[in-house]
């Protein structure tokens, strides 16, 4: 519920003056002459418009007061413009030539041609022929290309202990950097992968890795690469990964992912790699310039249009000023306020559409006919930024085609207009009304579920539970366990503590004071069944058995598997007749005559299993003994 906004400022002027004429029958009764020419009517106007506006200032918020109101609910400024940024794949039929370009070379695309563009880092375009993407395992080898035109047009890469064995490699026809470049360059892979689940579109998902390459030439001597940059974030996101590629002479070439390195909550699911992948950013670079001469007058203003300057955040340099008095160039410092400053400190305030000096007593001013000029800077468009899908885009010092150098497989994204006031003080009432402790159960455990980069499935609460005490209740204590998401070809294993003290850190700042709160994984229970049902008659048995050890697989799991059936929850004591009631459900079941467990290898029994708060059973191996219903006698 919204709290109500009291209005101050209700009464105006005249009421005032109505109501102090009404007052002087009671107080003044020898007072006759109301009229305005009376010196006393005058003196109740001048009270009038004192109140009214001691009133008005009372009642007023303006920018400042919103500012202060913003900073406490954790806005603490207006946020200038975000670029947007996107990569380029390059044309299949780019001419094969060698390039190097710098951060910064122009990037255009014929139908946006107002929306400029440039590149984000330092990128190498070789003139290397990549001939394929494989993964081996073990016996298995998958190339992506095979997998072109399915709607699952992608593949898994294994990242668990158990796949050391496992290789992915891109091969090329020739060394990505040739013999003939001096140095080592900074090749761009661009890879293109099924996002992580979890909150779509976050920005900074958790970094988990690193990330590490092989490469060779002509099979000799793998050469340990590491990245210079990746804005995969290990993986968990389409982006590019720049690597330092030394000269070589030789043949074909081979660019392999180091699989057992890092740690990945999960597998990653490669949808396409390629080389010479482009990451760029909306910008338009205004170059050094001279502004005007200094007039040597008390608070001067000079013109320069800083209103689209990126936001601080980005990293970006706002420009720099530069005053030439004929003693040296001397940069000047930028300041908020000018007020507070002392007659000979060089300071100048940044204003959207100019900029102000001191007047010699708070802050210097130039003096008379110095140069003032302005450093490099950038502007950016903000959403205008966030182009569409399947554009063609030219690339200053690129090798390209008639059609450009590439195109944008997916949308550019990321742009962001500046806020106003307004987009001020949305931003404080939407982190008011979202900004919580992890008071609730429910607040936990949704937390853990909508953690970026962590894929969390499964999350539940246990109150007053420690792992260090689990035979007893302790006040001041909850247990999360956890389960990252996984293939459902991939069996239930222990989940590795590096994952868990990570989720652990990243809910410690909202956590309830003074709570101890301990992140864990299942304790599993692996239990065989031994299941004895009844077919109907006409029934297909093998179809039946099948049905059952689905039903029953899905039910004895961690991680859901069908969406009509919860996985067994923690600690539910495991009965026989749970298990039976839900084989009856079956179609074509007449009856469950029997049912038995046997847990760590015992003895097949059809006694409960008893399970603590933080164990869970899942089934090792299902055996159901279908029959036939004998035929009643006629």
């Amino acid at each position: 519920m919204t709290l109500p906004v009291p209005k101050l400022d209700t009464i105006a002027f005249e009421a005032l003056v109505e109501e102090a004429r009404g007052l002087i029958p009671r107080y003044a009764p020898r007072w006759t002459d109301h009229n305005l020419h009376d010196p006393g009517m005058t003196l109740i106007d001048l009270l009038a418009f004192v109140v009214d506006r001691q009133v008005y200032r009372v009642g007023f918020v303006g920018d400042s007061h919103l500012r202060a109101f913003a900073k406490l609910l954790g806005q603490p400024r207006l946020k200038g413009p975000l670029p947007a940024r996107g990569l380029i794949w390059p044309f299949d039929q780019v001419v094969p030539l060698t390039a190097t370009l710098s951060a910064g070379a122009a990037v255009k695309s014929e139908r946006q041609p107002d929306v400029p563009f440039e590149l984000a880092r330092d990128v190498f375009i070789s003139d290397a022929r990549q001939l394929d993407v494989s993964l081996r395992h073990g016996a298995r080898s998958l190339s992506l290309a095979s997998l072109a035109g399915r709607d699952d047009a992608w593949f898994e890469i294994p990242v668990s202990a158990a796949d050391d064995d496992a290789v992915l490699s891109l091969r090329f026809d020739r060394p990505l950097v040739p013999a003939v470049e001096p140095a080592a360059r900074p090749v761009s892979l661009g890879i293109d992968v099924v996002p992580m689940p979890g909150v779509e579109g976050a920005e900074h998902p958790h970094r988990w890795g690193p990330l590490a390459f092989d490469y060779s030439v002509d099979g000799n001597g793998r050469l340990r690469l590491d990245p210079l940059e990746d804005d995969t974030f290990a993986l968990a996101r389409t982006g590019t990964v720049s690597l330092a590629i030394p000269p070589m002479a030789g043949g074909g070439s081979e660019l392999r992912l180091r699989l057992d390195l890092g740690f990945f909550p999960i597998a990653p699911r490669l949808v396409s790699m390629r080389i010479n992948v482009l990451p760029v950013v909306q910008y338009k670079r205004v170059p050094a310039a001279m502004i005007e001469r200094s007039t040597g007058l008390p608070d001067q203003v000079l013109p320069l249009d800083t209103s689209a300057l990126p936001d601080r955040d980005t990293g970006e340099d706002p420009p720099s000023i530069h005053v030439f008095d004929g003693r040296g160039d001397v940069e000047w410092e930028e300041v908020v306020d000018l007020s507070e400053s002392a007659p000979t400190e060089q300071l100048y305030v940044r204003e959207p559409k100019q900029i102000r000096f001191g007047n010699g007593v708070n802050g210097r001013n130039p003096p008379p006919g110095a140069q003032i000029n302005h450093g490099p800077f950038a502007r950016t468009l903000g959403a205008a930024g966030n182009l569409r899908a399947g554009l063609t885009f030219s690339v200053a010092g690129a090798p390209q085609t008639a059609s450009g150098f590439g195109k944008s497989i997916a949308a550019f994204s990321g742009g962001a207009d500046a806020w106003d006031m307004t987009d001020l003080v949305a931003a404080a009432r939407d982190s008011a009304m979202t900004r919580q402790v992890l008071l609730s159960n429910e607040d936990l455990r949704r937390a853990a579920l909508l953690r970026p980069g962590f894929a969390v499935a499964r999350a539940e609460v246990l109150p007053n539970f420690s792992p260090h005490l689990p035979d007893r209740s302790v006040a001041g204590v909850r247990s999360l366990v956890a389960i990252p998401y996984r293939s459902v070809s991939v069996p239930a294993g222990a989940v590795p503590d590096i994952y868990l003290a990570a989720l652990k850190d990243a809910l410690a700042p909202d956590k309830v004071l003074g709570e101890q709160l301990f992140v864990i994984g299942p304790r599993y229970v692996e239990t065989d069944l031994r299941i004895t049902v009844l077919a109907r008659p006409g029934a297909d048995l093998a179809g039946l058995r099948d049905a059952v050890k689905e039903k029953v697989g899905a039910r004895l799991a961690d991680l859901p598997r069908d969406d009509a059936i919860e996985p067994w929850p923690f600690g539910r004591l495991l009965t026989s007749g749970e298990i039976k009631a839900l084989v009856a459900e079956i179609d074509g079941v007449a009856a469950v005559s029997g049912c038995a467990f046997s847990v760590g290898g015992a003895p097949f029994s059809d006694d409960d299993v008893t399970l603590e708060r933080d164990q869970i059973a899942i089934a090792r191996n299902i055996d159901p003994d279908v029959q036939q219903t004998p035929e009643r006698p006629r």
